[in-house]
């Protein structure tokens, strides 16, 4: 149950995230700047914007179902993201960044042309703004859960007329206009700065209260004064493994099944994540290869320890409380398990940290849904608009309509979010799902191996996705649970083995396919023309080549680490004490302690970066200093 002061934490945690646009609005004076930081952005910035991608609001509902149910099988996706980031770390994140755009498909037409560059431009914008109205329909839905009650009010009068005309009721409505605002304005005044660096005053926020949470819900003697309580880390051990279904994979998936479907899984996220319109996208935010190649590994070895945290809540609420009880206590759940997160928490959470966690687990959602408005935003200016309608548009033109799309794609966002909230069969939703799986693979595998084969036409790219494409649909109207279990009968596989077993062969043979038609494209003869292989190699000399910052990393002020350190110290620092002041309310000593801990740890560390930017801007002083002196001494 949230108190008054929970409800002061949420309050204030949307306004300093709208306050976000206009603190980073500075810092965007080009494209450049609005788009990927300049290319200028501390790494530790970035490192935390990368780990946030990783996690929405989903991870503490639907994840958080899997795990009350599947327990300790729900590892097998991180595994699989674990090892797929081991490939960008040792071999590409540094010849990301070296290519030296400020789009994904800008890298894509250096090494591909004009033609794939506008195919990966034009072909996954609608299901960008698609599941960008997903993920804020969600986050609204979620919200509206938080504030059932509170929100009342919103279903009654003129406002709520107009919603049940949409279909939706008031509240929701109210939901979705204020989310969208909010990220809006956040995103359109920042750009990439209020995206990318507000990351990190957000992965604060979630990584407190998650240890927060963990902390209270292994030590407390009763939880919420429900008698219960697990008996700390050994005590969820113990209790964990005396339950096979939780333990035991053999009951989800047998391992005949499970290997390749791990294996499959693994290959399809190092070659997603390793795609030119992906991964340059991802890493074009830092000043070198050397600054790609530390943000990947940091965010790589945080998000396993960080599984682990996330998984301890639901696990100990399925070891306390069965799904009949979790039914009693969220009726108008229809998978109640999703609340186990949610529900552990606001057992040993004190009052304002719950709240807290609210935003934390909104914040994770803001993350992906800021990064998306900045990116497509970009593709649209400088890989449709630049190219097609206005080679020769200024900066500050750029700058104008890269501002102005950020509106119209939130507004889009806001539509599909309303119209979501109106089904109440969600088919449409399967049906884009689907559509981007098939194009996902087919659309990666040529961007990856284009990295590594000079050799490859430009027309490998375009007919490797058509061929990938059309195999993807073929083993979707031939790879049914249906057929599978008719093929598998003898084996009696049940709904989880199924789903594995179709989702191993149908990305082994479509990759196998992609590789092959990929490799095959380059036994024809080389006819390219002397421009096009130019830009080829050009494209791969630049990727190869180590970015020399001095000379290719902007030096003005607006864009200076000292500034960085500064602004991200002083935001930190504000959060840090608006955690500290929830000491005001009563609460148990525990949880006093936390508090204490959350806010203490976030204020330390507001007050050590601008202990960091204060030295970053004495030594270009003291450097000046020494270079006048040794001048001076060398005309003596």
């Amino acid at each position: 149950m949230l108190h008054l002061s929970d409800y002061l934490v949420i309050g204030f945690y949307l306004l300093f995230m709208l306050a976000l646009g206009p603190v980073f609005k500075s810092f965007s004076r080009n494209a450049s700047d609005y788009f990927r930081g300049g290319g200028n952005m501390a790494w530790w910035i970035a490192a935390a914007s990368m780990f946030m991608t990783g996690f929405s609001a989903w991870t503490y509902t639907g994840a958080a179902g899997k795990i009350y149910y599947s327990g300790l099988f729900f590892l097998t996706l991180p595994i699989a993201n674990f090892c797929g980031t081991v490939f960008p770390v040792f071999f590409t994140a540094h010849k990301f960044r070296q290519m030296r755009v400020i789009t994904g498909a800008e890298a894509v037409r250096n090494r591909f042309g004009r033609i794939n560059e506008q195919v990966i431009t034009w072909l996954p914008m609608p299901f960008n703004i698609i599941f960008g109205g997903i993920s804020l329909y969600t986050i609204a839905l979620f919200m509206s859960c938080v504030f059932p009650n509170e929100l009342q009010w919103l279903n009654q009068g003129a406002f709520n007329e107009f919603a049940t005309s949409l279909g939706i009721d008031g509240g929701m409505l109210f939901l979705i206009i204020v989310l969208t605002t909010i990220i809006v304005v956040m995103t359109m005044l920042g750009g990439s700065w209020a995206a990318t660096a507000g990351d990190f005053i957000q992965m604060l926020i979630l990584v407190v209260v998650s240890l927060a949470v963990v902390l209270l819900i292994l030590y407390s003697d009763n939880l919420g004064g429900t008698g219960k309580s697990i008996g700390g880390f050994s005590g969820l051990v113990k209790a964990v493994s005396s339950k096979p279904e939780l333990v035991d994979w053999n009951q989800f998936s047998r391992w005949w099944i499970l290997i390749p479907y791990l294996v499959t899984l693994i290959l399809n996220q190092t070659i997603l994540g390793n795609s030119l319109a992906a991964g340059a996208s991802r890493f074009v935010f830092v000043k070198t290869g050397k600054d790609a190649r530390k943000i990947c590994a940091i965010s790589w070895l945080a998000a396993l320890p960080h599984t682990f945290i996330i998984m301890i809540p639901p696990l100990t609420c399925a070891v306390l409380f069965t799904l009949p009880e979790l039914k009693e206590l969220y009726p108008k759940m229809g998978n109640p398990q999703e609340a186990s997160f949610i529900h552990i928490a606001s057992l040993a959470l004190p009052q304002g940290l719950l709240g807290l966690l609210v935003c934390g687990i909104f914040a994770a959602t803001l993350t992906s849904m800021n990064s998306g408005l900045n990116a497509t935003a970009g593709s649209i200016i400088r890989n449709i608009y630049l190219p097609l309608i206005n080679p020769h548009a200024s900066e500050t033109k750029q700058l104008h309509l890269g501002r102005l799309f950020t509106a119209v794609l939130g507004i889009l966002y806001a539509l599909v979010a309303i119209f979501f909230a109106t089904l109440k069969d969600l088919q449409l939703y399967e049906l884009v799902l689907i559509t981007a799986t098939c194009t996902g693979i087919p659309q990666a595998v040529p961007m990856m191996l284009g990295m590594f084969h000079k050799k490859a036409p430009d027309w490998a790219a375009w007919s490797t996705l058509a061929v990938g494409f059309t195999f993807s649909l073929l083993l979707a109207a031939v790879l049914t649970k249906e057929n599978l279990a008719t093929w598998f009968a003898a084996c009696n596989l049940n709904s989880n083995e199924l789903n594995d077993l179709k989702l191993a062969i149908t990305t082994g043979i479509l990759i196998s396919v992609c590789v092959l038609w990929f490799y095959g494209t380059m036994l024809f003869p080389d006819r390219r023309s002397a421009e096009v292989k130019k830009r080829v190699n050009q494209f791969f000399d630049d990727m190869n080549r180590p970015i020399d910052p001095e000379t290719e990393c902007s030096g003005e002020e607006y864009n200076s680490d000292a500034r960085q350190f500064f602004t991200i110290g002083m935001l930190a620092l504000v959060y840090g004490i608006s955690i500290l002041a929830l000491l005001v309310f009563d609460n148990a000593p525990a949880g006093r302690i936390a508090i204490l801990g959350c806010g203490g740890f976030v204020t330390a560390l507001g007050a050590w970066l601008l202990y960091l930017g204060k030295r970053k801007n004495r030594r270009p002083a003291e450097k000046s200093v020494a270079a006048k002196l040794e001048l001076q001494e060398e005309e003596a």
